[in-house]
C-alpha cells in the first residue's frame, strides 16, 4: 500500500527542491565558464558551446531564476555577432521564462546588427501576433508580442533611415514576386481535388458512387463542396478593388490589368464548371456593375443539375490541366531590372558586413576596444545612415 504520511510527502518535495536548486547552481556555473571561455578567445571550439548555454535556461523552472540571471550578465557582455546564428533560438527564447534575458541581448544586435535582425525579428512578431489575435489572448502580464514590438520600435529609432529601406525593399518583394493569380488557383484547386479525391475514394469503399445524395451524410458534403467553390470564385473572380491614393501606382495598375486579364480568360468556364449558372455575365469589364464576383450573387444564382461527387472531381482534373499547361509556358526567368527596376538598381555591397567583421580575433579586438571607450560603434550602413540624416 502507498504510503499517505504527509509529513513523508512533505520531506520529499523539500529534498526535490533542494536537489533542483544545486543543479541550478551546477549549471550556473557550466554556464558561467563556457560565457567566459569565449569572453577570452571567441574561437570556434568555445562558439559550440552557446547552443548548451542556451538549453540550459530550461532547467530554471517557471520563474527567471539563477540561469537566466547569468546569460543576461554574461551574455550582454559577449560580441553581438557570436549570437547571430542563434537569433531564431532567441526570438523563441521570448515567449518563455528566459524572455528577459534573451531580449537584451537581442538589444545589443538591434544596435550592432539591425539588417541581421531586422527580417527574422518582422516575422516573428507577425506570426505571434497571429496567433495572439486567433486565440484572443488578454493577459496582463508581457507576451512575446509585447517584447517583439519594444525591439522592432528600438530598432526604427536607432535606424530609421535603414528601417524605411528594409521596408521598402520588403514591399517590393512581396508585391513583385508573389504567385501568379494561376499559380494560386492551382494550388487551391491542388487542394480541392486531394480532399474530393479522398472523399471519393471513401465513397467508392462505402458502396456510394456518384451519388448526389446520400443517407449518412452525402448531402453535407456535396453543400460543403459547393460552398467552398463559391468562396473560391468569389476570392479569385472579383474586380480589382484599390483604393484611392494608391490607384495611380504603377504596381497596382499592373496587378489590376492581371486582374481583368484573368477574369476574361477564366471566371465564365470556372462558374459553368462549378456553379452552372443559368446566365454567366461576360468578364468583358470586371470593374462594372453588370460583373461581380461577391460570394452574395453566387450564392442567389441557381444551378442547373447538382453536382456529384465524381464530376467534381473530374471537372477539378481538368482544370488543374488547364492551369498546369498555362504556368509551364510561362518564363522561368526574367532580367531583375524589367520585373523590379528599383531592386536592380541596388548594389552588390553588403553594408553590414566587411573584411574581419566575423573574424575572432578582429572582432575581439574591436570589443575590446568598445568596452574600454565605453561607446557603441555603428554599423557601416547605420552610420552612413548617421551622415547622410545629419
Amino acid at each position: 500500500l502507498a504510503s499517505s504520511d504527509p509529513n513523508k510527502k512533505s520531506t520529499e518535495n523539500v529534498n526535490s527542491t533542494e536537489t533542483g536548486k544545486k543543479v541550478a547552481q551546477y549549471l550556473a556555473q557550466a554556464m558561467g565558464c563556457y560565457l567566459e571561455a569565449m569572453q577570452c578567445g571567441a574561437h570556434e571550439w568555445s562558439r559550440i558551446h552557446l547552443a548548451r548555454c542556451l538549453w540550459m535556461l530550461r532547467k530554471d523552472g517557471k520563474s527567471p531564476g539563477l540561469l537566466c540571471q547569468t546569460l543576461e550578465t554574461r551574455g550582454k557582455s559577449l560580441p553581438e555577432w557570436l549570437w547571430l546564428p542563434w537569433v531564431p533560438q532567441l526570438l523563441s527564447s521570448l515567449g518563455r521564462t528566459e524572455a528577459v534575458a534573451a531580449k537584451t541581448i537581442l538589444k545589443g544586435i538591434v544596435v550592432r546588427y539591425p539588417q541581421a535582425l531586422y527580417f527574422a525579428l518582422r516575422a516573428f512578431y507577425l506570426e505571434r501576433r497571429d496567433v495572439e489575435r486567433a486565440n484572443r489572448i488578454r493577459s496582463s502580464n508581457v507576451t512575446a508580442v509585447s517584447h517583439a514590438e519594444e525591439l522592432m520600435s528600438s530598432l526604427r529609432r536607432s535606424h530609421p533611415q535603414l528601417w524605411s529601406s528594409l521596408e521598402a525593399i520588403l514591399e517590393e518583394l512581396i508585391v513583385r514576386f508573389r504567385p501568379s493569380l494561376e499559380e494560386e488557383l492551382l494550388a487551391t484547386i491542388k487542394a480541392l481535388l486531394q480532399r474530393a479525391t479522398f472523399q471519393l475514394e471513401q465513397n467508392q469503399t462505402a458502396g456510394r458512387v456518384g451519388t448526389a445524395a446520400t443517407k449518412d451524410g452525402g448531402e453535407d458534403v456535396l453543400a460543403n463542396f459547393s460552398n467552398t467553390l463559391s468562396r473560391v470564385s468569389a476570392k479569385f473572380f472579383r474586380p480589382p478593388n484599390l483604393p484611392n491614393n494608391e490607384s495611380g501606382s504603377s504596381m497596382n495598375d499592373d496587378r489590376a490589368k492581371k486582374v481583368v486579364e484573368f477574369n476574361i480568360r477564366y471566371k465564365a468556364g470556372f462558374e459553368k464548371d462549378f456553379l452552372q449558372c443559368d446566365s454567366i455575365p461576360k468578364a468583358t469589364d470586371p470593374s462594372s456593375s453588370n460583373v461581380t464576383g461577391s460570394a452574395s450573387m453566387v450564392q442567389n444564382q441557381r444551378l442547373s443539375s447538382p453536382l456529384t461527387l465524381s464530376m467534381i472531381v473530374e471537372r477539378l482534373e481538368k482544370w488543374k490541366k488547364v492551369l498546369e499547361n498555362h504556368i509551364s509556358v510561362t518564363p522561368s526567368s526574367l532580367p531583375l531590372k524589367q520585373v523590379s527596376p528599383s531592386l536592380s538598381n541596388i548594389s552588390n555591397e553588403v553594408p553590414d558586413l566587411w573584411a574581419g567583421a566575423c573574424d575572432a580575433s578582429v572582432a575581439s579586438v574591436q570589443h575590446r576596444s568598445r568596452s574600454t571607450d565605453g561607446a557603441m560603434p555603428q554599423s557601416p550602413s547605420s552610420s552612413a545612415a548617421a551622415a547622410a540624416a545629419a
